[in-house]
């Protein structure tokens, strides 16, 4: 599960994936965030090799 460190408070409606995969776009009718997602690593190529649960800034 990926966790923003300072989630939005509105409503999320869409979200674009830039073609690195190190941003995400989210956004919705009163805002939007970027999120940037942390490098992937490891056996399976998961992020932070495959913790549960991974906060991104």
């Amino acid at each position: 599960t990926l966790k923003p460190t300072d989630p939005p408070i509105f409503e999320i409606t869409n979200l674009l994936l830039n073609e690195t995969a190190t941003q995400i776009v989210l956004w919705g009718n009163l805002g939007v965030v970027i999120v940037e997602l942390p490098r992937k690593w490891g056996k399976d190529n998961a992020f932070q090799g495959g913790k549960k649960e991974i906060f991104c800034v």
